[in-house]
């Protein structure tokens, strides 16, 4: 019952805004063009992904996992710390990405 006369408020005030031509140009003109524009700017891709290897187990498992990583064209193993605040650091000089 509370809710009646505020959902009859939106609804007036929706049709009126839809009324007038000008207001409907402003009201979609802009997402619009914002929508395109950043189609085609934007670009999520991501090329490199520099990481660091930090490897405790030392089984062949690993190794060849490790291998796997160095292959491929996406990852870039950046850095291989041995202890856990070598690891905070390459993080906290943006040399790694988490």
């Amino acid at each position: 019952m509370l809710w009646d006369p505020i959902k009859e408020l939106i609804k007036k005030e929706f049709f009126q805004t839809l009324r007038d031509p000008r207001m409907r140009v402003l009201l979609f003109g802009p997402p619009l063009l914002q929508l395109i524009i950043f189609g085609y700017a934007v670009n999520l891709d991501i090329e490199t992904a520099p990481m660091a290897w930090m490897d405790l187990d030392r089984t062949p498992e690993s190794r060849e996992l490790l291998a796997t990583f160095q292959g491929s064209r996406r990852f870039v193993v950046e850095a291989e710390p041995t202890k856990e605040d070598d690891i905070a650091q390459l993080l906290d000089r943006g040399k790694v990405r988490s």
